[in-house]
């Protein structure tokens, strides 16, 4: 465990001060204890057995058994701590070849410890002395989370501002994972994804140019709950936990303290109330609906210890929830297709709705997981968009990531039917919630915000989201606003993003919005007025939530302008030298074309206005 700990230090040190690192260190021994304690037992009682059988004590067998286990574990840490140094020291050819060979390293460990005992079976005595030590140890270490836990997350109750006059509405927001505004028939795409989001924006406000503030779950999560851009609030890596003083001054401080009944029900341990740092505010919280083991893993391990939350990210244990998935699927218990099944979400939210309070307004959040990889869905939807037997399972619909996807033959061709067909599933269980809504008198009186945190790339050799990159795929998402009893639709051509929602919302809903928020209400659009100015997009996961950030990738958009800039290099091999861009996403909507040297005053100012936020928010946080 302290090999696979060390090994994620640098990455953890990003968004973590050091002695944070205490209690997530006790916290992840404590889970790798817990493993080994099962994995122990289970082979004492497998040594029991055969001893038995060879009518020998128990402990003949145990001992060694027990020695092998601890010994081939340790190896196997060594192995590949050592190739993840290796790959932090840019070594790619051993680290290449670790990584090609892992299957065969196993075995061979395996058989090489086993030999060893068999010769020395006293070698390994002083296993049993470190275990105890460390033991010792962890436990210490561990009691200071709940300490620091309680730190994290003293709760902040300002004075309650009652609004005068009629009820505020409710407000109901609908955030989907990884939804590309250009996969969606909504915005013009070609396959038919999204039928049901087409009918409700047929009485709803569609923002055609509405964009994320960052390019994966938890900055642009941040940005959209506490109203800052991911420069500002600094949680720019996954599971990076979300800065207090911002959620004080978030959309649900501010609803709570204006009488607002306030619930979120969650699929991604990256958009949770924890991960934005409103997780004391919530009256109701319900995570983890779906229907994998890993994710009730993130949930166990973050919810009790907010800043132990990262311990989940330790490699060992979420091999073992992977394993643990594959098996719930063999044994029939789980299908191949049902992972992110939209009704585990639903059937939670519609049990809130039943039991809220009918004399308070309330404003529900609901974070959906698909259509986020893995793409599989269930019989209904798999194969209306590509009947090829490829990707058509929780275990192999899932494409490599950033740069990697130059080694996966099936790239794009192979997913982008399966994540069309996912959109088409959550876009079906959508539909189906909100005629809930609407048989339950909710639909016709509520504030309604549809939306994403991010999109998904396909395009630019680039898969997945997160990293460097910030075309259009990752960044331009939908936004669906239903006012209370609106009628009519009407497309909206306003350039906006997603630190808009919160001033929207408390605007719309009659709540004072002053405050250290960088967005803008969108109100104005709605009524017909022309609204200017620049929108940001941006990623600074290789920065330190602390230092500068001197490490990532900056978008701003202006009408037609699109322009993008790298600060520092990326660290991983594999990331290329990336270079400032020009797009004019009017007459290059792919953003192939770098116009930098032909329109060099349009490149420059919108450089300049780039530096000069970055002047402001790219600093250390004092």
């Amino acid at each position: 465990m302290p090999v696979d700990f060390l090994s994620q230090v640098d990455g953890y040190l990003a968004y973590l001060r050091p002695w944070e690192l205490l209690p997530v260190f006790g916290w992840s021994w404590l889970l790798y204890g817990s493993f080994g304690l099962i994995a122990g037992l289970v082979a004492v009682v497998i040594a029991g057995c055969f001893a038995r059988l060879a009518g020998r004590t128990t402990s003949t067998l145990a001992v060694p058994v027990c020695n092998w286990l601890a010994a081939s574990i340790a190896m196997l840490a060594l192995i590949k701590g050592g190739k993840l140094w290796l790959e932090a020291l840019q070594f790619d050819g051993a680290a290449g070849w670790l990584s090609d060979t892992k299957w065969g390293i196993v075995p061979v460990t395996l058989a090489a410890i086993a030999v060893w005992i068999w010769h020395r079976p006293g070698g390994v005595a002083g296993l049993t002395r470190l275990a105890g030590l460390g033991a010792a140890i962890g436990l210490a270490v561990t009691l200071t989370g709940p300490l620091s836990s309680l730190i994290s997350a003293a709760e902040f109750t300002p004075a309650l501002i009652r609004k005068e006059g009629p009820k505020s509405p409710d407000v109901v927001m609908l955030t989907i994972d990884t939804l590309a505004a250009n996969h969606m028939s909504l915005y013009g795409y070609s396959r038919l994804t999204t039928p049901e989001m087409e009918r409700i924006a047929a009485q709803a406000h569609v923002f055609e140019n509405f964009y994320a503030n960052g390019n994966h779950t938890t900055p642009a999560i941040n940005s959209l709950i506490n109203g800052v851009r991911p420069w500002t609030h600094r949680a720019n890596q996954f599971l990076a936990p979300g800065d207090s003083n911002h959620a004080r001054q978030g959309i649900v401080a501010r609803l709570k303290n204006s009488g607002y009944q306030v619930f979120s029900v969650t699929t991604n341990p990256g958009a949770t109330p924890t991960s934005s740092g409103t997780g004391h505010l919530f009256e109701k919280i319900i995570s983890s609906r779906i229907r994998m083991s890993c994710s009730a893993f993130y949930s166990i391990t973050g919810s009790p210890f907010p800043v132990a939350f990262t311990s989940s990210g330790l490699r060992l244990p979420l091999q073992v929830c992977n394993a643990a998935d594959r098996m719930l699927v063999q044994v029939g218990v789980w299908s191949p297709t049902d992972h992110f099944d939209p009704e585990l979400a639903f059937s939670a939210t519609r049990r809130l709705v039943e039991e809220r309070d009918l004399a308070r307004p309330f404003f529900l959040w609901v974070h959906l997981f698909p259509p986020h990889a893995p793409y599989a869905t269930p019989e209904q939807f798999a194969g209306r968009f590509d009947d090829g037997p490829q990707a058509r399972t929780r275990f192999d619909s899932t494409p490599m990531d950033w740069f990697t996807v130059e080694a996966d033959k099936g790239f794009p061709s192979a997913y982008i039917g399966r994540y069309d067909e996912s959109i088409a599933y959550v876009d079906h269980h959508v539909g189906q919630f909100l005629n809930w809504l609407r048989r339950q008198g909710v639909f016709d009186e509520a504030l309604l915000i549809i939306t994403a945190d991010h999109g998904e790339s396909f395009t630019h050799d680039y898969g997945g989201h997160g990293g460097p990159m910030l075309h259009e795929d990752l960044i331009h998402i939908p936004l669906i606003v239903k006012e209370p009893r609106q009628k009519a639709g009407k497309r909206v051509a306003v350039l906006s993003e997603q630190v808009d929602i919160m001033p929207t919302v408390l605007d719309l809903a009659g709540i004072p919005g002053e405050g250290p928020f960088e967005g803008r209400s969108l109100r104005p659009a709605l009524r017909g007025d022309r609204m200017q100015g620049l929108v940001f997009s941006m990623n600074f996961q290789q920065s330190s939530r602390f230092g500068a950030l001197d490490t990532g990738s900056v978008a701003a958009i202006d009408g037609r302008w699109k322009y993008v800039h790298y600060r520092g290099q990326f660290k991983g091999s594999y990331v290329p030298k990336l270079e400032d861009s020009l797009y004019d996403l009017r007459t290059d909507p792919g953003e192939n074309v770098n116009l930098i040297a032909v329109h060099p005053a349009v490149a420059a100012g919108m450089r300049t206005a780039i530096e000069a936020q970055l002047r402001v928010h790219g600093g250390p946080v004092r």
